[in-house]
């Protein structure tokens, strides 16, 4: 595929970027970097049926953990709450998900309407055809050490900033 071809590119230019000494020691810019390059990956996959990544990865989490409160769903996703009202609005719009009181004060509950069923279940094959894209361009052992490494990032960061 083409795709895969610029993927090889761009791992062969990260080398050369290591062997010049550009940015090699920077975090940032190969996480950045990185995260774009996986985007494209991924992109359109999930176009036709109304999803980004971040309306899947949502969904996802509602599925599998829900009922969850709005807060559990963005610390979840490690977003703010009020970015995650903003995102889940548009799955509600699509009827996808149900917002609704949770019989806990001010705190709102959001589950998975049989629509966004029918829905996750037609993005989940195509997701996994994506991981198994990506997972074939840079091995299961590196895969499995990427998901460990950047969850491993995650937690001690978040640590770090409370």
């Amino acid at each position: 595929m083409p795709e895969d071809e610029e993927l090889i590119t761009q791992l062969n230019d990260y080398e050369t970027l290591l062997k010049a000494g550009l940015n090699s020691r920077c975090s940032m810019f190969h996480l950045r970097r990185s995260s774009r390059a996986v985007s494209r990956l991924y992109s359109g996959i999930l176009d036709d049926i109304g999803l980004d990544s971040g309306h899947f990865s949502a969904l996802m989490i509602i599925s599998r953990l829900g009922p969850l409160s709005i807060s559990d769903v963005a610390n979840r996703m490690g977003l703010e709450r009020t970015t995650m009202s903003r995102n889940l609005k548009s799955l509600s719009k699509q009827q996808l998900i149900k917002i609704g009181d949770s019989g806990h004060g001010r705190t709102r509950q959001v589950e998975l309407t049989e629509k966004g069923n029918k829905v996750l279940l037609e993005a989940i094959p195509r997701w996994e055809a994506s991981q198994s894209r990506l997972r074939k361009l840079i091995g299961e052992e590196d895969m499995e050490a990427l998901n460990t490494l950047l969850a491993r990032v995650y937690a001690v960061t978040q640590a770090d900033s409370k």
